[in-house]
This record gives structure tokens, C-alpha cells and sequence, in this order.
């Protein structure tokens, strides 16, 4: 079959020129045969040309399999075209050279499907926080940071949030607060009273035996120093600069306003003290008040001298007299006597020692 375009032969069952490209119409039916007429009306057609025009040529060039020259007209093939489908390429056809349909992954994703940013944990950033704080309140809060930074840990965790550094470094923090802040408990050297006792009004037997118990008194004559600590226990110690040697120890009772009557009358009736005679007291003196009666006993369990228990046995010491407070509310004493020797004391708060040592000097 001849090419349309180039003229050249190619086979019956071909569909595109070897020569060209050019599609072929082999379906088209073969022409038929002119009708025979007479020799004398129409001249008979050669059956052979008598010669094969120039332009055309009849064998193919010796000099190479493959024509040099393609026509501009006709479409090159390229890969991403397929005779008989869309002549424009495909972004990404599941078309192979082999034949075989391979499926190509997305080279991209799609901005809808993109992973979410994480998020840092709430809880961790408060009990990170609320450590900080504790700092500055002794470690009063430092049981709540430390509940909130560990919850925050775990949901972090499980959430695959931010927040993990500073979930443990509230933890940390936390956990040397409490830990500080159990053993100045159990020392006995934790003393909420100093800034907060300060200005608030004691007028019940209540407040003021709750302000006895949380502070350290001197007294200001001998400088002596009774500590209260934890579980009614006590130290007394002969000297407040010297706690190493020297110290009383043992168990007390504190009794405020009407309860100290009562004990005074019954607990403590082999001492002589009557309710008048307390009464009169009271009257004579402008900061005597019988709310603020004291009765306090030590129960003296040891002794220690150079370091070693010289007591042989349990000695109490009561003492009885009254809580006072100046009208400022700002200086506090407990002027009391000691009943087995009627030694007179004046204890004064710890933190208002050089105030009220200075005021008597002056």
C-alpha cells in the first residue's frame, strides 16, 4: 500500500507509514475496474506508467532504514500520546512503554491532608506555674503543682502533646518543696506566724492558744528559749544562741481563758490559786484579762547536759498568768510565773526579741 503523503509502499496490515508516520486507510475499499468501451471511442490506459514521477521516489534511500526527514505537518508520537485517546499528555497516566498499567504515587500532599501542628498541654504549663509560686509560699502549693504536672506528663504522653520539659521540671521542683517543706514540719522550724500573725486581732482564748503554739518565745530577762513543736512536744533551751547542749524536753499542756481556770482550780488546786484571786489580778491590771488567762505545763521528760539525759525521772512545771498585747496589736508577751519556784518570766516572740530588748534598755 502506497503512502498517501510520501508516496512510498508499506504492507497491507500496516496502519501508520514506516517512512512518514502518516496514518494509512487500509480499510478503504480497492477501486474498481474501468468498464471496457471500444477501441475506437476511448483510447486504452497504459497498464504500467510510463514514467514514475520525480518528486516520488520508487525504492527507498540505500543509505539508512529510517527516512532522514520527517514532515512537520504530521504529530510525532511521544510517550505520554496514545493513538485513538486525547492527544494531550496526561500529569500522571498509568501507562507504561511495556504496555502494562503501572500506578504512579502522588509526588505531593494534598494541603488539606497536611499532619496538625501539636499543641502544648495545659496542665503541664500550670503545674510548671504553680511550682514557681510555691517558691515564693514556703511550698504551701507545692502539692498541687506537683499533682498537675504529673497529670500533665501522663495525658502529654498519651496524646503525643507538647509540654513533657515542663511537666518534669515542675515535678522536680515540686518534690524538693515538699520534701523541704515535710522536714521543716517535722523539725518544728516551719513558722507560719511570722507574716501572718502579725495585725490580726487575737481576741479569743482560741487564737491566742493557736498564736502560743506557733511561735518561739525568749525570755527577755534570762534569754532563755521554749520552742513548740509538733505532737505537744517542747525544747527548752537555757540560752536561744546555744541549742547544741543545755536543754529541757518533754511533752506540754496549754490551757486559754476559762479552761485555764478550771485546771487551775482542780488540776493545779495544791498550788493555793483561787478563781477570786485571779479576778482581782485581772481588774487591777489594764492588760489583764481573764480571756487570756494562761496555764501552761511542761512536762519535763529529759535533761541534756554535755550531751547525755541527767534526769531520773519526769518533773512537771506550771506556770499560770496571762497573755497580753499592746493596743497596737503589734507587740505580744506572755507574762506568766513559774509555780514551783514563783520565778517571774516574760516571753516575748522571737521575732519581736531585739524590738522589745531595745525598748527596755531604753
Amino acid at each position: 500500500m502506497k503512502c498517501p503523503l510520501c508516496g512510498n509502499e508499506n504492507l497491507d496490515s500496516t496502519r501508520f507509514c514506516i517512512w512518514c508516520a502518516a496514518p494509512l486507510d487500509n480499510a478503504a475499499p480497492s477501486q474498481p475496474e474501468p468498464t471496457p468501451v471500444a477501441p475506437a471511442q476511448v483510447p486504452v490506459a497504459p497498464t504500467q506508467p510510463s514514467a514514475v514521477p520525480a518528486s516520488v521516489p520508487t525504492t527507498p534511500p540505500a543509505s539508512s532504514a529510517t527516512p532522514n526527514y520527517i514532515p512537520t505537518s504530521v504529530p510525532t508520537q511521544t510517550p505520554s500520546y496514545i493513538p485513538g485517546q486525547s492527544a494531550i499528555p496526561q500529569q500522571n497516566p498509568g501507562y507504561s512503554a511495556g504496555g502494562m498499567n503501572t500506578p504512579i504515587q502522588a509526588a505531593y500532599v494534598a494541603p488539606g491532608t497536611a499532619a496538625p501542628k501539636k499543641v502544648t498541654n495545659v496542665l503541664c504549663i500550670l503545674g510548671f506555674i504553680i511550682s514557681l509560686v510555691s517558691i515564693f509560699c514556703c511550698g504551701l502549693t507545692a502539692i498541687v503543682s506537683l499533682i498537675l504536672s504529673l497529670l500533665g506528663l501522663i495525658f502529654a504522653c498519651k496524646k503525643s502533646e507538647k509540654g513533657k520539659g515542663l511537666a518534669i521540671a515542675g515535678l522536680i521542683i515540686s518534690a524538693l518543696l515538699l520534701a523541704a517543706f515535710i522536714v521543716f514540719i517535722a523539725t518544728g522550724r516551719f513558722k507560719v506566724h511570722t507574716n501572718f500573725s502579725l495585725g490580726k486581732k487575737l481576741d479569743t482564748p482560741e487564737k491566742i492558744e493557736e498564736y502560743i503554739k506557733e511561735n518561739n518565745w525568749i525570755e527577755l530577762e534570762e534569754g532563755s528559749y521554749l520552742v513548740f513543736k509538733s505532737s505537744k512536744s517542747f525544747k527548752y533551751y537555757r540560752q536561744f544562741d546555744e541549742l547544741d547542749d543545755y536543754y529541757y524536753s518533754g511533752t506540754y499542756e496549754l490551757y486559754v481563758g476559762e479552761e485555764a481556770m478550771d485546771f487551775l482550780e482542780d488540776e493545779l488546786s495544791d498550788y493555793g490559786v483561787t478563781r477570786k484571786e485571779v479576778e482581782d489580778l485581772a481588774d487591777r491590771e489594764e492588760l489583764y484579762e481573764m480571756d487570756n488567762l494562761v496555764v501552761l505545763v511542761l512536762h519535763n521528760e529529759e535533761q541534756i547536759v554535755d550531751g547525755e539525759n541527767i534526769m531520773q525521772k519526769e518533773v512537771d512545771t506550771p506556770y499560770f498568768g496571762f497573755f497580753v498585747t499592746d493596743k497596737k496589736e503589734k507587740e505580744h508577751a506572755l507574762d506568766i510565773v513559774n509555780a514551783n519556784h514563783y520565778d517571774y518570766c516574760l516571753f516575748v516572740p522571737e521575732d519581736e526579741y531585739e524590738g522589745a530588748k531595745k525598748s527596755m534598755k531604753d
